[in-house]
């Protein structure tokens, strides 16, 4: 631990680690919703809250069910024109410039794992991408949603699986992604701790 952490591990209090961990959790994938956080970190339904509590995580409502973000993503007040001090996206400039965006994530990923209830980025029909247990394998993702998936053959081709038509511009995109991949693996071959149910079917 001392080469990766000098000092090692300094024994911070659990119940702080639980809130630090939340509030990080709160960071990269809020909104989000308590059964989420709680699914994600392998807690208990009041140790979660109790985390939630402690870094004073912030409640929003969310389409479905009441959600949290962290302390200062929205404005404190419900008056119309706190909608100017709303957090803005940097990446919102970039994504209207270069049009529709492709990529290959691989099983596991934390983009896929970050929530429980995935319905927002995770259509019906692509549901086969996880196993039973809600563990994603490799993903093809168009414009912020799952897609399609993908695996390594045996000969080293990297093969796609789409649950969804998209446009003839991603497809050449995900083509160009699976190329890459193949690339820098060169002959290096692995398989998928916790494969998506489709990986059967991709890989026959």
């Amino acid at each position: 631990m001392d080469d990766w952490l000098p000092g090692g591990v300094d024994g911070m209090d659990g119940r702080m680690a639980s809130a630090r961990l939340a509030l990080s959790w709160l960071g990269r994938f809020g909104p989000g919703t308590t059964k989420d956080l709680q699914w994600w970190a392998g807690w208990t339904l009041g140790t979660t809250r109790r985390a939630l509590e402690d870094c004073a995580a912030q409640p929003v409502d969310l389409d479905d069910a009441p959600g949290w973000v962290a302390p200062g993503d929205v404005a404190a007040s419900s008056e119309p024109q706190a909608a100017e001090h709303q957090p803005t996206d940097p990446d919102a400039t970039d994504r209207q410039a270069t049009g529709s965006w492709v990529a290959l994530l691989p099983g596991l990923d934390p983009t896929v794992m970050g929530w429980k209830d995935r319905d927002f980025y995770l259509p019906p029909d692509a549901a086969p991408a996880s196993d039973r247990n809600g563990n994603a394998g490799p993903t093809i993702w168009v414009d912020g949603r799952v897609v399609g998936a993908w695996g390594q053959a045996r000969n080293g081709e990297i093969r796609l699986h789409w649950f969804t038509d998209v446009s003839a511009e991603a497809t050449a995109q995900a083509a160009v992604r699976a190329e890459e991949i193949r690339d820098w693996l060169g002959e290096v071959r692995f398989s998928v701790r916790f494969p998506g149910a489709v990986n059967k079917e991709l890989l026959a």
